[in-house]
């Protein structure tokens, strides 16, 4: 069983860039409508399912077909899967924060109930 600890470069600049998207992916459903969040989040489970595929057939396989080295190719599809990955489970994430009201300045219901005064 190989079970390094070592962070490597590559690793370490994937978790960088995974932490910056999911930051900035932060700062932008904090500023947009339910709605167009619920199209982002959508959006990129669509574009995740349109990629997986490749996987089936094979990213060295499709590397050759491309502009670039399949070298290149063959390590861009696995990155570009990643990131659509971890951006829709999080724009879906962020979207059920919403949906369900998970803010800080809102009382529930509940509260406001028992916040009032009742007279008998």
């Amino acid at each position: 069983m190989n079970t390094s600890l070592d962070v490597t470069f590559q690793s370490g600049v994937a978790m960088t860039a995974a932490i910056a998207g999911v930051y900035g992916l932060a700062l932008y459903a904090r500023t947009v409508s339910r709605s167009r969040l619920a199209r982002l989040s959508i959006g990129l489970w669509i574009a995740f399912l349109a990629v997986t595929p490749i996987h089936y057939v094979g990213t060295a396989s499709v590397g050759r077909f491309g502009p670039v080295s399949a070298d290149a190719i063959a390590a861009l599809i696995p990155a570009a899967t990643w990131a659509m990955l971890l951006g829709a489970f999080t724009s879906t994430a962020f979207l059920a924060f919403r949906e369900y009201g998970a803010r800080t300045s809102v009382d529930s219901p509940e509260e406001q109930v028992l916040d009032q005064d009742i007279d008998l």
